[in-house]
């Protein structure tokens, strides 16, 4: 069972933006956590970890048809 599913059964109220917008969230956090004990010559900036982050839940919204 994929983790969307499990989240469905969850939250049956639920749709995929709401199940993305809470992975895009927890995603984000732990990224700046992990980017924060980058050295500074070697971090992404954040704007293109969020870049990127919309970019996946775009594709996964496509790829669902939802």
């Amino acid at each position: 069972m994929s983790q969307y599913q499990t989240w469905q059964d969850e939250n049956p109220d639920g749709d995929l933006d709401t199940y993305l917008n809470g992975v895009k969230a927890d995603t984000l956090e732990v990224s700046e956590q992990v980017l924060a004990e980058l050295p500074e010559t070697i971090r992404p900036d954040r704007e293109s970890l969020l870049q990127w982050v919309q970019r996946a839940g775009d594709y996964v919204r496509e790829w669902s048809g939802e």
